[in-house]
C-alpha cells in the first residue's frame, strides 16, 4: 500500500510541472521624481497591461524559472529587467523610467541654405500634393477606430505588411522590400524628429493626431531626408497636442 501511494505522488508531481500555475505579478511605475506615469506599457512573452491613472499595473503570467519584463512609455528609456519568479510573484515591484533628452550635435554653418522643416501644420499640404504617392489619416479617421491599435489602421495602406510579435503588437513594414526580411524596419519622424527603434504599436492610437507612409524616398517630401536611400519606406506620426483652456 505505501509503495502505491509513493506512485500516486510521483504522478501528480509530473502533472504538476506539465501544466505550469498562473501567477500576478504587481508593481508601479514612476519618473525620477516620484510621479506616477500612467498609460506605460508592461509586457512580457505571453502577457502585456498598462499602467493605470496611479502608474500601477497588474500582470497575469505563466509560472515558470524566471520571467524578463520590459516597460516602455513615449518619452522615456524603457526598462527591461529579468527576475525570479517566486520573488516576482512575492514582491511588487517599483520601476523608475528616466526621460528621454535629446542632445543635438554641434552645426558648422558653412554656407546658406534654405530647407523645409517638418510640421504638422504643412499635413494636410502634404496629403494634397503626394495625393497617390503616400498614404495619409488624420485625427478624425482616427478617432473612429480609437482603441484599436495603431498597426490595424495602417494595415489598410496598399503595400504595407504587419508582423505580429507574441505579445500582439505589430511591426510596420512595407511588402516591396520583404524579401529583405522583417528586420528591414522603416525610417520613424516623431513630431518632426527622426527616431530609432521604434515602431507603431509603441504608441497609442489616441495619443495620435495624424500619420504619413511614404513607400520609398522617390515618394517621400524633402523635409524627411537623412541622405538615406529610404530602401524600407518612411513613417512620419504626429502626436497630439495638449487643449489649452482659458483662465
Amino acid at each position: 500500500m505505501k509503495r502505491l501511494l509513493a506512485g500516486m505522488f510521483a504522478v501528480a508531481s509530473i502533472t504538476t510541472q506539465a501544466h505550469p500555475q498562473a501567477f500576478r505579478a504587481a508593481g508601479s511605475v514612476r519618473d525620477s521624481l516620484g510621479t506616477p506615469i500612467p498609460g506605460a506599457s508592461v509586457s512580457s512573452v505571453d502577457a502585456s497591461t498598462e499602467t493605470d491613472s496611479l502608474g500601477k499595473f497588474s500582470l497575469r503570467l505563466t509560472r515558470t524559472d524566471s520571467t524578463t519584463v520590459t516597460i516602455r512609455r513615449l518619452g522615456f528609456a524603457s526598462v527591461t529587467f529579468t527576475m525570479l519568479t517566486d520573488s516576482l510573484a512575492l514582491n511588487d515591484v517599483d520601476i523608475v523610467l528616466e526621460a528621454n533628452v535629446r542632445s543635438l550635435p554641434g552645426v558648422d554653418v558653412k554656407e546658406t541654405r534654405y530647407a523645409r522643416v517638418p510640421t504638422i501644420e504643412n499635413f494636410e499640404k502634404r496629403r494634397a500634393d503626394k495625393a497617390g504617392f503616400g498614404f495619409f489619416l488624420g485625427r478624425d479617421e482616427i478617432s473612429k477606430r480609437e482603441g484599436a491599435p495603431l498597426s490595424s489602421l495602417l494595415a489598410q495602406a496598399n503595400g504595407v505588411t504587419i508582423v505580429r510579435a507574441r505579445n500582439g503588437k505589430g511591426s510596420l513594414r512595407f511588402s516591396r522590400w520583404a524579401s529583405k526580411g522583417t528586420g528591414c524596419a522603416p525610417h520613424t519622424w516623431l513630431d518632426g524628429a527622426l527616431v530609432k527603434n521604434f515602431e507603431v504599436d509603441d504608441l497609442r492610437a489616441s495619443d495620435v493626431e495624424a500619420i504619413e507612409l511614404y513607400a520609398n524616398s522617390a515618394s517621400a517630401p524633402p523635409e524627411f531626408d537623412t541622405g538615406s536611400r529610404f530602401a524600407c519606406g518612411v513613417v512620419v506620426i504626429w502626436t497630439r497636442r495638449p487643449i489649452l483652456k482659458s483662465q
